[in-house]
């Protein structure tokens, strides 16, 4: 008998057909316009029954979370594989026909996958199976949930039992941190796109008004205030009774934290929008001229000054430096991490991926002698903060659901960060494992989360505001 293949994908009009005959099987090409019929494959057959394998797996309504337990009956001393969805087929141990490992989940999303297993009986032929597996990881506890009037692109400042939650309307939202529920409100000109810091009882805020306010976190009271800059997006840092931050006229103020007086003025080439850090009497900071900056802290004296991006159109630092025994750490928007010394600028190294592995404003986090990153590609990056090399990469949903502002919260050896598509993500460090997702809202994340004692606490753009519960 003669079965006919789809001849739509022949480059020539006509037909292939398959023919078995003699123990081998023959395909045949047929042109319809020169009415011939050719023979261009002929290979002999090698029948084979189905093996005997036994496969023992999840049931497909089961649901498992970070690893799958499976055992097989083989044929003994073939070679078998198996793999998840289109990951690469990986080899299964078999031992005198007897199988049975435990497959990591780390790297796989919730949700319905296809685990299949592959027995290779010779050159020829292979015997392949696939199973249903639904992997779903333990749902976080929520303390409580609130909606807020406008967006929060920020992350909130803790003192004490209260939560500072900056606004794009200006309101600075003062909340209980057991139930969520509104204590007082601080109205200030312009939108808060920082930060606040509080020290010694005051809280310090800068607005997109110029305006950087001292506060008092108790009662609300507005200690001064005053206009310094056409804008400021750089949240404050305190050092050593001075206040640091950058400007949109291209300047990096300090301020007497006590009267609010300017102590010195340094000026960039362009503005400064990342939060300064600051270590061993030098603040360190990018400017979106392409250099990166440290600067005396006492006098405003420039020490050192390092060129990261000639490119116009991916400016240096724009992420928050990270200080860490005596070492400051930063991401460019030009897709790379930069390690510098603090005390003399010297550059330690560079670590540089493809677009989209970094860039974006996901600052730098320390954890375990390891940086931390977000990255636009939805993917959290660990990096050796001596050497700059790769540690780790986990994929925590898809490059459709990138980090793009938000640092990592690291608590223990877990790492929490939101995203885009308004989903908080809970991260095993140690194992490179997505614990859990959490729906926040509608609206993007760009606040960084905050951690209460045992609360992870993050806000959405779309106003949702909630406070997980971990262990």
């Amino acid at each position: 008998d003669f079965f006919m293949t789809d001849g739509a994908k022949d480059p020539n009009p006509g037909y292939r057909l398959i023919r078995i005959e003699n123990d081998s099987v023959h395909v045949y090409e047929r042109n319809f316009n020169k009415q011939m019929l050719t023979r261009v494959l002929a290979r002999p057959l090698h029948p084979t029954s189905r093996p005997s394998v036994s496969i023992f797996a999840p049931a497909p309504n089961a649901v498992v979370s970070n690893e799958l337990q499976l055992m097989c009956t083989v044929p003994d001393s073939v070679p078998v594989h198996y793999r998840l969805s289109d990951g690469l087929w990986l080899p299964l141990e078999n031992h005198a026909g007897k199988i049975q490992q435990t497959i990591s989940l780390d790297s796989f999303s919730d949700g319905q996958h296809w685990l299949q297993i592959q027995v290779t009986l010779d050159s020829l032929n292979t015997w392949r199976q696939q199973i249903p597996v639904t992997i779903g990881r333990e749902n976080p506890t929520v303390a409580w949930r609130e909606k807020l009037a406008d967006e929060a692109q920020v992350a909130g400042c803790i003192w004490q039992d209260k939560l500072f939650l900056p606004s794009n309307s200006g309101t600075l939202r003062c909340l209980n941190l057991h139930d969520g529920s509104m204590a007082r409100e601080i109205r200030l000109p312009g939108s808060i796109v920082t930060t606040p810091v509080v020290h010694a009882d005051t809280l310090f805020v800068t607005t997109t008004d110029g305006v950087c306010a001292a506060i008092s976190p108790i009662t609300g009271v507005i200690y001064w205030q005053e206009k310094y800059a056409d804008a400021i997006f750089s949240s404050p840092v305190w050092y050593e009774n001075r206040l640091y931050f950058g400007t949109s006229d291209n300047n990096v103020i300090a301020l007497n934290s006590g009267d609010g007086k300017v102590s010195w003025k340094f000026t960039t080439g362009k503005h400064v929008k990342c939060r300064l850090a600051c270590d061993a009497g030098t603040v360190v900071f990018g400017s979106w001229d392409g250099y990166f900056y440290g600067v005396d802290a006492g006098n405003g004296n420039l020490k050192w000054q390092q060129q990261i991006s000639a490119n116009p159109y991916f400016p240096a630092a724009t992420s928050n430096p990270l200080i860490h025994d005596g070492i400051v750490f930063v991401s460019s928007h030009d897709h790379a991490v930069h390690a510098f010394a603090v005390d003399s600028g010297h550059r330690l190294w560079k670590h540089e991926k493809t677009p989209n592995q970094f860039g974006g404003y996901s600052s730098p986090a320390w954890w375990c002698g390891n940086l931390v990153f977000g990255s636009l590609s939805g993917h959290v990056f660990l990096l050796n903060a001596k050497t700059g090399q790769s540690v780790g990469t986990i994929a925590l949903n898809s490059a459709e659901d990138p980090i793009f502002d938000p640092s990592p919260l690291i608590a223990d050896n877990r790492c929490f960060v939101g995203s885009v598509g308004g989903r908080l993500y809970g991260v095993n460090l140690k194992k490179l494992a997505v614990k859990y997702q959490y729906q926040v809202g509608d609206g993007y994340i760009f606040a960084s989360p905050v951690l209460a004692e045992n609360k992870v606490i993050v806000a959405a753009m779309s106003g949702e505001i909630a406070s997980i519960i971990i262990n």
